[in-house]
């Protein structure tokens, strides 16, 4: 069966695949089948195994389409910030799932904050006394500047990114 599965198989195959991959056992402890159906069915992940979930480029490759899958993550790949960054770039609400070393990292924060959406809110308290994350988050979406402490929305080139003036 792990020869049939290639990246160029026909859709049909590729179906067929894919729905035996959810009952199959054996199937869902491959890392090899795994990530060949997760580049064109990320949405699997969340039936491969434990071993085969903590695999990080079997995660990275089913977050970069579907970040959202991070909840279904074990606790090892949710506390790595690598990962964790992939996840949060496709989908900033999977914040909430991160844990760890992920959770404080400041890159995954910038990530979060550049989507200028309500994600920022999951964010840690220290980050709405930063500078520059509130920059990044304006730039995107000035609303965001609520989130913000007195004193980083005072800040002059705070303001100007808000207004547009950058």
């Amino acid at each position: 069966m792990k020869d049939a599965i290639k990246k160029d198989m026909s859709v049909r195959q590729l179906n067929f695949y894919s729905e035996a991959y959810k009952t199959d056992a054996e199937m869902q402890n491959d890392r090899d089948i795994t990530l060949a159906l997760a580049e064109k069915r990320p949405e699997l992940y969340r039936y491969a195994s434990d071993a085969v979930k903590e695999d990080k480029e079997v995660a990275k490759t089913c977050f970069k389409s579907d970040g959202s899958l991070i909840r279904f993550a074990p606790d090892s790949v949710r506390c790595d910030p690598e990962v964790a960054l992939v996840a949060v770039t496709d989908y900033p609400l999977g914040y909430q799932y991160l844990e760890g070393e992920a959770a404080k990292s400041r890159e995954v924060a910038k990530v979060v904050a550049a989507s200028g959406g309500s994600s920022l809110e999951l964010l840690p308290e220290e980050y709405f006394s930063d500078k520059e994350i509130a920059y990044i988050a304006v730039t995107k979406n000035p609303k965001c500047i609520k989130f913000f402490s007195d004193e980083v929305r005072a800040d002059e080139k705070v303001c100007l990114a808000a207004l547009g003036g950058d």
